[in-house]
């Protein structure tokens, strides 16, 4: 093996954006699943779920 490290050639501001832009992107979208659980009586996230699950069996 090589003396590669993970995240090689990548500097720490680079992986510090992605860290800050992953955060606040996953916590928004955990808002809006919850507000939307909250309303619906999980209809609408049951039909997410179904969905997110046909593109895993799709894509993976």
């Amino acid at each position: 093996m090589g003396s590669e490290t993970f995240g090689a050639g990548v500097g720490a501001p680079a992986l510090v954006c992605g860290f800050i832009a992953a955060f606040i992107s996953g916590f928004f979208a955990c808002k809006v699943m919850i507000a939307i659980v909250k309303k619906a009586k999980l209809l609408w996230f049951a039909l997410y779920c179904l969905l997110v699950a046909i593109a895993i069996f799709i894509f993976a």
